[in-house]
């Protein structure tokens, strides 16, 4: 099993040098770790999570292409695109969204304007936003405790 080690590194460390990890069993000092399927950097940036999510959901736009070629009905294609691409899209949004640029918010926007375009989408469907508040507050819902849903509203101002 391999052992990473991450130093997070504050914005007021802008050259923070990695000493050697003095633990045991550490084999290195990783500049990102995945974890569940979420990059996050040393920086607590997801720039790259979000640079292999628009990648995999292009190739997954070209798989949609291919079979709307062959084809498979709209309304198919539409299910397809709801469970595989925006479920890809939205894994673990709660997450990783508030660390996200512009810039990146766009890119992942971009990918829905795109849906909408080769009718994939809906044109009136929540855009990606709106299904990140959706998404968190069903979690508050089904938590049940107010104290979680507050700390989360705090925590994630982007939701408001």
């Amino acid at each position: 099993m391999k052992t990473n080690e991450i130093i997070i590194a504050g914005s007021r460390n802008k050259s923070l040098n990695s000493p050697p990890s003095n633990l045991p069993g550490i084999e290195q000092v990783a500049t990102s770790l995945k974890i569940l399927e979420v990059t996050i950097s040393n920086k607590l940036s997801v720039s790259e999570h979000v640079q292999q999510t628009v990648s995999r959901c292009a190739q997954l736009f070209h798989a949609l292409g291919i079979l709307r070629n062959h084809g498979m009905e709209d309304n198919a294609l539409q299910l397809v695109f709801k469970s595989v691409l925006l479920g890809k899209m939205t894994y673990a949004v709660s997450v990783w969204w508030g660390h996200t640029t512009a810039a990146e918010k766009q890119r992942l926007e971009a990918l829905i304007r795109r849906a909408v375009r080769v009718g994939l989408y809906p044109a009136d469907g929540p855009n990606l936003h709106q299904l990140v508040t959706d998404i968190d507050d069903a979690f508050c819902a089904n938590t049940g405790e107010l104290t979680a849903c507050i700390t989360s509203t705090v925590t994630r101002p982007y939701l408001l």
